[in-house]
């Protein structure tokens, strides 16, 4: 290439350098051998030049050290991973073996649930339905003077809670059920304390811990099963709080997009995750068209379970 003159001297440049700090060689100043080199010599350009740096050939060397150890590295992982039968592919796990255990009746304490007839809890009947002959769970409603009259669907709800029937050879969990004005749905499980558990995902968070093994968090058969449930409460609270129907639109394609791989979000069976989000649509009375199609297959089976 051709050359320009220098703009300046470096040379009559004087620098002070840092005494407390150790020194290295300017791999970008020419040695003595390449400053004599010819004009033509030097259209090689820069390949040329660094080519000709003892540093820069030394650390290309050490470069392709570290890539050979890390070559021995990914090697050695491999070899590992299949010793331990470990895939990078996902791998689809057998289904765990349903957990039943004997129920603490400790924890069986009668409690109590302040609720707004707006947004009635649906999934309490889901779980009387589903613990039959595990749990008695009898649940008696009362009306706050806050509330004037019950909708003829909070009537059937309460109708459908008061046909339960017992049975006397399993334990027995009691709940007060209490209509009133509130802006939340709030379980009161020790009234002395006052401390409410707010929500109604978080009440059946609460419940599922109490209750049958087999329809809780042990009954999900793995850690991942359990994180499932909890995202799913977590999405039904956001489908609650939603500001508009885009950003709805957007949380019903969450849930559609789990029953592409399953008939239910509990997995092949129904459980309390269907339960909570069963609740949570009918509460918010969508439309069926704005439903995405497996959702609104999976709402209409469902019903049988909740019959209101």
């Amino acid at each position: 290439m051709y050359q320009i003159k220098p703009i300046f001297d470096r040379s009559s440049i004087q620098v002070d350098l840092p005494t407390c700090m150790y020194t290295m060689k300017k791999i970008n100043d020419s040695d003595s051998n390449h400053s004599q080199q010819s004009g033509a010599q030097l259209t090689n350009g820069f390949n040329g030049a660094v080519s000709n740096s003892k540093d820069v050939i030394a650390l290309q060397k050490r470069q392709s050290e570290i890539i050979k150890q890390l070559e021995k590295l990914r090697l050695k992982l491999n070899e590992m991973q299949s010793k331990l039968g470990a895939s990078g592919a996902a791998t689809q796990t057998k289904p765990a073996s349903i957990v039943i255990k004997p129920i603490d009746e400790r924890y069986l304490q009668d409690i109590v649930i302040h609720a707004n007839p707006v947004n009635t809890p649906f999934s309490l009947l889901g779980l009387q339905t589903l613990w039959t002959n595990r749990l008695n769970f009898v649940i008696e409603c009362y009306t706050h003077s806050s509330i004037k009259e019950l909708s003829s669907e909070t009537q059937a709800f309460v109708k459908r809670l008061g046909e339960f029937k017992p049975n006397p050879q399993v334990p027995t969990l009691k709940l007060s059920l209490i209509w009133k004005e509130t802006s939340s749905t709030d379980l009161v499980c020790a009234p002395g304390t006052f401390i409410p558990i707010s929500g109604e995902a978080n009440i059946l968070r609460y419940l599922i811990r109490i209750g049958p093994s087999e329809f809780g968090y042990i009954g999900a058969g793995s850690i991942q099963a359990n994180l499932e449930i909890d995202a799913l409460f977590d999405i039904i609270y956001e489908l609650i709080v939603a500001s508009g129907k885009d950003h709805r639109s957007s949380i019903l394609k969450r849930l559609s997009q789990r029953l592409n791989t399953q008939t239910a979000f509990g997995g092949s069976s129904t459980n309390v995750s269907d339960l909570a989000v069963f609740s949570t649509l009918k509460q918010l009375k969508l439309p069926a068209k704005e439903m995405p199609a497996n959702v609104k297959t999976w709402f209409e089976r469902n019903k049988n379970l909740i019959k209101v």
